[in-house]
């Protein structure tokens, strides 16, 4: 029986790092208090059980072979081959369907690339095919599938627009630079330029994707499913784009080639789940702008991973690093805290880039080993998500001194957004009529309640709310609540306009603002600011877009370089950390855009 390759995207939040197969997001919560599950994944539609099982399978020829030629080999039953590379779209057997004579149907052919093609068969076609003189190989396609989550509290994440990573990684040294270099005080960082995101797509509507009033995607294509377009249906693919190209624009935040020009390869589905060769699709697709007119795209982006795919499914991604000055592939070394980098990081064609926290260490979930290659900022990563999904916030508290507190938890489902300032009362537990001790007399006022004691989130505000608050700061009960299933997807239960603003904060939080109540009862003050469309991540999927966006900046300013001499180049300019030179945790150090920019100038010379 085939095995299911199961994969994440690499995202985490509150110290929770692993890897899981969902096919659908943790349902929002209401209250805490009782058992609390994450959905079950279903049963995987590529698991063969039986001989008759059509499943999605990776085979390798030797060159020359054609798709007729694999059809026509197969005493059983054959279905018509895609008129095109890479169209999932057409008269296809759904996957689990059940012949039970030889059955298979080329599915992709991308043998004018690279010798392997992906086919819909069941187990008594593939012992036909593996019979075949000019079959190499025949493996399952893997699945790959994502558990999205948002990331913990933490001071100093954002200065103006400038997220912490964009300002470690020395980017506007690095855009100074440019500008100079290149004679025109106007060039935007990676301006007239390409950058190839493989994800779950991109929200085309958010405003940190226009710029002067265009899209700044410029191509786009879905490989994941039947779905009309690359629309993001989960956000991630919008956070990696965000931290590549936001714009500079006076909101929100600002990415490390904020003048770059977007490719969009959506290879996940709304639940996060895909085949791997529905990403081999992606970089194919993305090679071939290699030498687009106006935003040739030089560089591959991959915030998600595998481990034991087919030795067929590096050949794509060979294909396209080795091709004419070649795609440089960026990929996030995986989220298990283990000495083992995913796929397809660890293939030699690819950059493994690790996950650096704010002191610049290698963080706890960051995988690491003899692949690994360079390191980036990966925590606490302010970025866009699909606009009305989600929000970050601050709390400013002063007693007697201001002390901002930002993204400490969540927003909650249908609470208002906006900024609300006060004085801070302990309302315990929320759980009666009057929990609300200390009120002031007069002004607005906003209540400081546990998530705890297993009443609805909707009764403990309504008790709040009916004591006169004008806003809530739930906190979660106890630190092992500060986790995914419990701080990640609170709700109040229904959209009401009378709903005040309630934010959902970290349990350290509650515990510094009721030490600040109890140091000034009754004048004890905090002011809560959400900014929606925006969330903070964990993640390596934040690492390697760190990387990817400044490995721009190097074929900006040297438009000869090749993949390979970009390479040389980060691996030549990184801050080196941990041991003195490369090492298995940091690889050669923080990828540095201002040095990169730096010898990218002079390499060739």
């Amino acid at each position: 029986m085939g095995r299911v390759i199961t994969a994440v995207l690499f995202i985490g939040i509150m110290g929770l790092f692993e890897v899981v197969q969902v096919s659908a997001m943790i349902p929002p919560m209401d209250r805490i208090g009782g058992d609390v599950s994450p959905a079950q994944p279903n049963d995987s539609a590529d698991t063969v059980t039986d001989g008759d099982v059509v499943g999605s399978w990776l085979i390798t020829v030797h060159k020359g072979t054609s798709a007729d030629s694999v059809s026509q080999s197969i005493n059983g039953n054959t279905a018509p081959s895609p008129s095109t590379n890479g169209n999932a779209n057409g008269p296809f057997a759904s996957l689990g369907e059940r012949f039970h004579t030889p059955f298979l149907q080329i599915h992709r052919d991308w043998t004018s690339s690279f010798p392997v093609m992906n086919v819909h068969a069941n187990q008594h076609a593939i012992d036909q095919l593996r019979r075949k003189t000019f079959i190499v190989s025949a493996g399952h396609d893997g699945k790959v599938s994502i558990s999205s989550q948002s990331g913990p509290p933490f001071n100093d994440l954002i200065e103006g627009e400038y997220p912490w990573g964009v300002d470690a990684i020395r980017s506007g040294t690095a855009w100074a630079t440019l500008k100079t270099d290149l004679h025109r005080g106007t060039a935007l960082p990676g301006s007239h330029l390409g950058i190839c995101i493989i994800d779950s797509g991109i929200d085309f509507n958010h405003p940190e994707f226009i710029r002067a009033d265009n899209s700044i995607v410029i191509e786009s294509q879905n490989f994941a499913d039947d779905h009309p377009t690359a629309q993001d249906g989960i956000g991630h693919g919008t956070n990696v784009a965000g931290i590549v190209a936001s714009q500079l624009n006076s909101k929100g935040v600002v990415g490390v080639s904020y003048g770059v020009g977007l490719f969009i390869a959506r290879v996940l589905d709304d639940n996060g789940n895909g085949f791997v060769s529905s990403v081999m699709d992606g970089i194919t697709w993305c090679a071939s702008f290699q030498t687009h007119a106006s935003y040739p795209v030089r560089v591959a982006s991959l915030s998600l991973g595998w481990f034991g795919a087919d030795d067929s499914v590096q050949a794509a991604f060979d294909a396209a690093y080795n091709n004419g000055n070649g795609i440089l592939i960026i990929a996030a070394s995986g989220n298990t805290g283990q000495n083992d980098i995913s796929e397809p990081a660890s293939y030699a064609s690819v950059v493994a880039v690790g996950a650096l926290t704010q002191t610049l260490t290698l963080a706890s979930f960051s995988n690491y080993g003899s692949d690994q290659e360079i390191t980036a900022p990966g925590v606490n990563v302010i970025s866009p998500v699909v606009v009305g999904s989600s929000a970050y916030f601050s709390i400013a508290s002063k007693t007697p001194s201001t002390t901002v507190i930002r993204n400490p938890g969540r927003t909650i489902r249908y609470a208002k957004i906006g900024t609300l300032a006060g004085v801070i009362v302990d309302c315990a537990q929320g759980a009666n009529a009057n929990p609300c001790t200390n009120k002031p007399s007069s002004g607005h006022w906003i209540g400081v309640v546990a998530a705890a004691g297993g009443q609805l989130f909707s009764t403990k505000v309504t008790n709040i709310m009916n004591q006169g608050a004008k806003g809530v700061i739930m906190y979660s009960p106890a630190t092992q609540y500060d986790s995914p299933a419990a701080i990640g997807f609170y709700t109040l239960g229904s959209a009401s306009s009378s709903w005040p603003v309630v934010v959902v904060a970290s349990y350290n939080t509650g515990q510094e603002l009721l030490n600040q109540i109890g140091a000034a009862p009754g004048t004890a003050t905090a002011t809560i600011s959400v900014i929606p469309n925006y969330d903070i991540f964990d993640g390596t999927s934040e690492s390697s877009p760190h990387v990817s966006a400044a490995s721009v900046l190097a074929f900006q300013e040297n438009p000869l370089l090749t993949a390979g001499n970009v390479r040389t180049i980060l691996q030549n300019s990184a801050q080196d950390l941990g041991d003195a030179g490369w090492d298995q945790f940091y690889g050669y150090g923080m990828v540095r855009a201002d040095q990169i920019v730096s010898q990218a100038r002079t390499f060739l010379s």
